[in-house]
């Protein structure tokens, strides 16, 4: 015996719910929107399935399979959207990581040695050429138990603009404790012995200029060169022992 006609109404509101799931299930976010929709339009659909239980079922069969095929569709998409998202929460967490070490490490990395050439912020470079330990001769008022520590240095402009140089750009780091390095040393006939004693002028840029500083300390302490920049922008330790 052939089947009663189906009654439409429920199949057709399945129908229509289903596929604007379906048309939304695509969207990020609307297809949160999209996901209530489809399991509305798979409600309907087997509600037209339990009225249509001796009638036809076409309208039934399709409404419910297009419900099944939006919520299928909403999460699979909203599982590719928040792997999307994850993927790239963590590489910003990684790029931010590796920020983060990479400022760590310009943070502490600021210690060199005697050769180094350190690039300062302002684009004057500084590098200690050779350090020397003499005692004082006749006519230095040399402090007992202190050797005079001689560094000899070279100051580039790597910068664009003509920078300044100063003597007291520069300390002697004894232990922790800093002094300016404003010492002189006379020879036996009352002389300075070095010449290009670092005071102060302008390097233009691509210029350089090779100075000598002297301090004084004990030099079996732990002595260094040190800047003296009061804004934090170049400090920097050069390791003299």
């Amino acid at each position: 015996m052939d089947k009663l006609p189906e009654k439409k109404a429920l199949g057709i509101v399945s129908i229509v719910i289903g596929a604007i799931a379906l048309i939304l299930s695509w969207m990020p976010i609307v297809n949160n929107f999209a996901a209530i929709l489809a399991v509305l339009g798979l409600i309907f659909g087997l509600i037209a399935f339990f009225v249509n239980r001796k009638h036809k079922k076409l309208l039934a069969w399709i409404g419910t399979i297009i419900s099944v095929i939006s919520l299928a569709v909403v999460i699979g998409t909203q599982s590719m959207y928040s792997k999307a998202i994850d993927d790239a929460t963590g590489k910003t967490d990684t790029q931010t990581s590796s920020s983060s070490k990479s400022a760590s490490s310009s943070e502490t990395d600021k210690t060199y040695a005697i050769g180094d050439t350190v690039a300062q912020n302002n684009g004057m470079n500084v590098k200690v050429n050779s350090v020397e330990f003499k005692d004082g001769g006749q006519y230095d008022n040399l402090d007992a138990g202190k050797q005079f520590v001689v560094v000899h240095l070279t100051l580039t402009n790597k910068g664009t603009k003509t920078l300044d140089y100063n003597q007291f750009d520069y300390k002697l780091d004894d232990n922790g404790k800093q002094t300016d390095m404003l010492s002189t040393m006379m020879d036996d006939n009352g002389n300075d012995v070095y010449s290009d004693m670092l005071e102060s002028g302008s390097l233009r840029p691509k210029a350089s200029l090779t100075g000598t500083l002297i301090g004084e300390a004990v030099t079996s302490d732990k002595l260094a060169l040190v800047s003296n920049a009061y804004d934090n922008t170049n400090n920097w330790t050069i390791k003299l022992n």
